[in-house]
């Protein structure tokens, strides 16, 4: 004779089992491309995310100890820097600039010209960072060509919460790219992100 089953005993059965344990497999299979594809995106939004911030200090910087700040770009690199400048006058005085009453100068250049080639600039970093692994920065163009150098560009924030306006496009190994434009008078930046073609 065999025992009576307990009416208050409950258990599954094998096929309840494998059916739940199918179910949560093929929901997996779905979920990993998903997830992978959104940690791979991560390290491009993280280097934007660091620009912007590094951006909003310069400004927060330049407006708070009335000083001349730069963002400093080194495409060769990967990094970017916000220095800080300070005005330092080279071994030249005014009067030697002055060549006469007309406020031309014997050499062609203007007075304006001498005097900004007797003033130098110490650059004193203040926070350095490099793109997140993966990321490299493809183009910077600001207003003016002549603070692109070679690998590197320079953009300036003011002490009246202005900068020169700029564009940075990054881009990862998978062809997404992200390109931040500021705006020259508000130092707002607009963020857009652009997906690899056939990827």
């Amino acid at each position: 004779m065999e025992p009576e089953a307990d009416p208050d005993s409950r258990a599954f059965t094998l096929i309840e089992i494998l059916l739940v344990v199918t179910i949560m497999m093929i929901a997996a299979a779905v979920a990993v491309p998903v997830f992978r594809g959104s940690f791979r995106g991560l390290a491009l939004r993280s280097t934007v995310r660091d620009l912007v911030m590094a951006g909003r200090y310069a400004r927060a910087r330049a407006a708070l100890q009335s000083r001349q700040v730069a963002l400093v770009f080194y495409l060769d690199r990967g990094r970017f820097e916000v220095a800080e400048l300070t005005a330092e006058e080279k071994e030249a005085e005014v009067a030697d600039l002055v060549h006469d009453f007309e406020g031309a100068d014997l050499w062609g250049r203007s007075l304006e010209k001498e005097l900004q080639a007797a003033i130098s600039y110490r650059v004193n970093p203040l926070i350095s960072r490099s793109t997140s692994a993966g990321v490299k920065i493809v183009r910077v163009t600001t207003e003016s060509a002549s603070q692109e150098y070679e690998g590197s560009a320079w953009v300036y924030y003011y002490p009246n919460g202005m900068c020169d306006g700029y564009t940075v496009e990054l881009a990862d190994k998978r062809g997404r790219r992200a390109l931040i434009a500021v705006s020259s008078y508000s130092g707002t930046p607009t963020v857009e992100y652009v997906t690899g073609v056939g990827r």
